[in-house]
C-alpha cells in the first residue's frame, strides 16, 4: 500500500511517453514482473506463470520484446544475445518484486550485466537489495507532519466533498498516523468520513476495525447506489485497464443510456474518476485501491460471475470442460426443434444460461429456437442474437440465419447489418459477405422502384463491395458449393444491371459503361466457373435480350 509498483509504473508510462533528456536514447521500454501472488477478485492467489522466474525465463522475456521467440539456445547465449539488443536498442527495463525471485542469477543479471550498455534497470522490492543501498530509494508512505502527507490528505477531502474545517492540521496527522502513511488506507479511512462518520470516530474505528473498516465503508456507500449503478461499479472492477461505454455497457448487459446515467451517478459520489480520452473515445477505470475493495466485498455474488463470463466471452475464452458441457446443451436443443419441442429447447437453454450466463454461444442457439418456433419468435429472436454479437460471438451460422430471418421478412437493411455484424468478427467469411451483398442489392432495387435513386446507388454500390469480396474469397474455396458459387454470381449479375438502371436515370452516362462491361465480365465468369447452373442460361439470355452490347 505504499506505492512501489504504482510509482515504478507511472514512471516507466511517462519515459516511454515522454521521455527525458537522459532517456532520449532509449528505444523501448520493458515490464517484468516476479509475483507469485497477485490480486483477483479482491484476495490474494498464487501466480501460476509469472513473467519471469529465474535467469532463463527473464533472458525469453527481454528478447520475446525485441521479436525474438522460443529461440533454443543455452542460457549463457541468450545473455549475450539480450546484451547486443540492449546495447544497439537501448531500453529501459523495470523488473518488479525481486524478492520473489529465488534464482541467485537473475539479479546479478539486471544490476551488473545490463550496467555494460547504455540500457538502465529500475527493481521494485521490499527490502533494500545487497550492495544496492546507495542507489535505492525507500517508500515510506507519508511522514506525519509533512507538506506532501497535508497535502495528499486535502486533496482526498476535497474530491470526496467534505468539509475542510471538520479537518485540522491535528486530525490530518491523526489520519496519516494511524495509516502509517499509506495512500491507499489514508483513502479508505476518508471513506468512513464521506459516509457520514466524524473525522475522529472514523480514526477510532480504523484503529479498531482496521481491514473491516475498509469494507464497511464500502458496504455503506454501495447501499446507496441505484442497481445499474453497482452493476456498473462491479463491471468496472472486473475489467481490467481502461475501457469503453460500450465496452462497460455490452458486459454489464444493460443500455447505453441505462449505462451512461449510471456512469454519471458513480462520478457524483467519485467512485469513478473521469474519463481518460484514447483514440478519440472516453475510457474508464476505476482506481486501484476501489477496484480491490469492490472486488474483495462481491467477489461471489452471482452478478459478478454473470459479468465475469460475459467478459470472458468478448475475449474468447473458454475452457474445455465449459465447451463440452455447452456442446451438449446446444446438442440437446437442436434436436429437440426438430421434433417441435420447442418449449423444451427453450428450457434446456435457460438452465444452461442459469449455469453459464451470457454465453454467446447458448444465447445464439436460443435466437435460432425462437426464428424456427411456430410461429416465429422474431422479437426475441433478435434480442438473442443482438446479445450473442455483442459478446463478439463467432459463429458464423448464428448470423447467417439471423440474416436470412430479416430476409425472409423482406427488412433488408437489417439483413445486411446482421451479416455485417458478422464481419466485424469474421472478416474473411464468404458467406456473410455474400449474404451482406445480397441484402444490399435487394434493397436498391426497392429503393430504385421508389424512385430514391442517390440511396439505390450508395446501396448497390455497397452490395457490389460485399459481393466482390465473397467472390474473391469464395471462387477457390471447396466449402463453397457450385449452387451457392452461382448465387453468388447471379446476386452480383443483377446488382450490375441495377447500377446500370440507376446510372441510365440519374444521366451518368460513363458510368452506365463502366457497369455494362462489368457486367458482360459478371456473366462470363459466371459462365466459366458454374457451367451448369440451371440459374444461368434464362438469366444470361435476357441480360443479353436486354443490353446486346455485352453480348461476346
Amino acid at each position: 500500500g505504499k506505492g512501489k509498483t504504482a510509482i515504478a509504473y507511472e514512471f516507466a508510462v511517462n519515459v516511454a511517453q515522454n521521455p527525458p533528456s537522459l532517456a532520449k536514447n532509449l528505444e523501448i521500454v520493458i515490464w517484468l514482473s516476479a509475483k507469485t501472488k497477485k490480486f483477483e477478485t479482491g484476495d490474494p492467489i498464487d501466480i501460476e506463470n509469472p513473467d519471469f522466474w529465474d535467469l532463463d525465463s527473464a533472458l525469453n522475456w527481454i528478447l520475446m520484446a525485441y521479436g525474438e521467440n522460443n529461440i533454443p539456445l543455452s542460457v549463457m547465449r541468450k545473455e549475450l544475445l539480450c546484451i547486443d539488443w540492449l546495447t544497439y536498442l537501448p531500453a529501459l527495463i523495470v523488473v518488479d518484486d525481486v524478492n520473489s525471485l529465488t534464482d541467485d542469477n537473475a539479479i546479478p543479471f539486471f544490476n551488473e550485466r545490463i550496467s555494460t550498455t547504455p540500457s538502465k534497470v529500475l527493481l521494485t522490492s521490499r527490502t533494500t537489495l545487497h550492495g544496492m543501498s546507495a542507489r535505492s530509494l525507500q517508500i515510506r508512505g507519508f511522514d506525519i507532519g509533512s507538506g506532501q502527507g497535508l497535502s495528499f490528505v486535502k486533496s482526498i477531502i476535497e474530491r470526496y466533498g467534505l468539509e475542510i474545517a471538520q479537518f485540522p492540521a491535528s486530525i490530518m496527522n491523526d489520519i496519516i498516523h494511524v495509516c502509517d502513511g499509506s495512500p491507499l488506507f489514508i483513502q479508505d479511512l476518508l471513506r468512513l468520513c464521506k459516509i457520514g462518520h466524524p473525522p475522529a470516530a472514523a480514526i477510532r474505528r480504523w484503529r479498531a476495525l482496521g481491514e473491516a473498516a475498509r469494507r464497511y465503508a464500502l458496504e455503506r456507500e454501495m447501499e446507496g447506489l441505484s442497481p445499474p449503478a453497482k452493476t456498473v461499479l462491479l463491471t468496472c472492477a472486473l475489467l481490467s485497464g481502461q475501457a469503453s461505454l460500450s465496452e462497460i455497457q455490452v458486459c454489464a448487459g444493460i443500455t447505453e443510456l441505462v449505462c451512461s446515467d449510471a456512469i454519471r451517478e458513480l462520478q457524483r459520489l467519485f467512485l469513478i474518476p473521469a474519463p481518460a480520452l484514447i483514440e478519440n473515445e472516453n475510457r474508464f477505470q476505476l482506481e486501484a485501491n476501489t477496484k480491490e475493495l469492490v472486488l474483495q466485498v462481491y467477489r461471489n455474488t452471482e452478478e459478478a460471475q454473470r459479468i465475469k463470463n460475459a467478459i470472458d466471452a468478448r475475449r474468447g475464452i473458454d475452457n474445455l470442460n465449459v465447451r463440452g458441457k455447452i456442446g451438449f446443451y446446444i446438442r440437446q436443443s437442436i434436436s429437440l426443434v426438430k421434433v417441435d419441442r420447442h418449449f423444451d429447447a427453450e428450457e434446456t437453454l435457460s438452465k444452461a444460461l442459469n449455469d453459464h450466463p451470457d454465453h454467446p454461444d447458448l444465447l445464439g442457439v436460443l435466437g435460432w429456437v425462437y426464428k424456427n418456433w411456430s410461429p416465429p419468435r422474431y422479437v426475441d429472436a433478435r434480442i438473442q442474437f443482438t446479445r450473442a454479437y455483442e459478446l463478439r460471438s463467432s459463429k458464423e451460422e448464428m448470423y447467417l440465419h439471423w440474416s436470412e430471418m430479416e430476409q425472409n421478412q423482406l427488412r433488408f437493411p437489417e439483413s445486411a447489418g446482421a451479416a455485417e455484424k458478422g464481419l466485424e468478427v469474421i472478416e474473411t467469411s464468404t458467406q456473410l459477405s455474400f449474404r451482406a451483398g445480397l441484402a444490399r442489392k435487394n434493397f436498391a432495387k426497392t429503393l430504385y422502384q421508389q424512385a430514391q435513386y442517390n440511396r439505390a446507388k450508395q446501396e448497390a454500390e455497397q452490395s457490389m463491395r460485399h459481393l466482390n469480396n465473397a467472390l474473391k474469397n469464395g471462387a477457390n474455396r471447396t466449402k463453397v458449393s457450385p449452387r451457392t458459387l452461382g448465387k453468388m454470381f447471379r446476386a452480383q449479375a443483377l446488382n450490375y444491371e441495377i447500377l446500370v438502371d440507376i446510372n441510365q436515370t440519374l444521366g451518368a452516362e460513363g458510368a452506365v459503361a463502366n457497369f455494362l462491361r462489368l457486367l458482360a465480365a459478371s456473366i462470363d465468369h459466371w459462365s466459366g466457373e458454374c457451367p451448369h447452373d440451371p440459374l444461368l442460361p434464362a438469366e444470361r439470355d435476357r441480360l443479353w435480350r436486354r443490353f446486346p452490347q455485352i453480348r461476346a
